[in-house]
């Protein structure tokens, strides 16, 4: 019982020891530039300006006139399946294209594993391709009902 615990410490202090030679060695290996090359990315943006907006879009201290021309931007916000794509839609369709068709056409195959790799989902679901084969899908569960 003794011998374990004694091979048991025995072991921790050489890792311990391992840990701290190579730590220490990739610390010494490292050089850092100058301290005035180095500028904040938030320093850079500042400059020369008070206060940033967030949206670009209208501020709050302008008023709308009727607030019609708001409700006509936001239609046109959530329309994203245009005409041209519609009638992209009917051709596969009659063709007698899956959802998995398209999916393999545009290999989104190897664009979801690139994202699952590096956990970028946002870039992923962003892609053109993947938002027409989304489009797509939601076509055909449209045409089932």
């Amino acid at each position: 019982m003794r011998v374990s615990s004694i091979l048991l410490a025995a072991a921790a202090t050489l890792v311990a020891t391992i840990d701290s030679t190579s730590a220490t060695a990739t610390f010494v290996q490292t050089k850092l530039p100058p301290a005035d090359v180095v500028k904040s990315g938030n320093t850079l943006q500042n400059m020369g300006a008070g206060n940033r907006y967030l949206r670009s879009r209208n501020n709050v201290d302008e008023a709308d006139d009727d607030g019609e021309e708001e409700i006509d931007s936001d239609d046109e916000e959530e329309r994203t399946v245009t005409d041209k794509m519609l009638n992209q839609f009917k051709k596969w369709h009659a063709r007698g294209d899956t959802a998995d068709d398209v999916y393999d056409k545009y290999m989104l195959a190897s664009h979801m594993r690139k994202a699952y790799h590096t956990g970028n989902w946002a870039a992923y679901k962003a892609n053109p391709k993947y938002q027409k084969y989304i489009n797509y899908v939601e076509y055909l569960n449209n045409l089932k009902k």
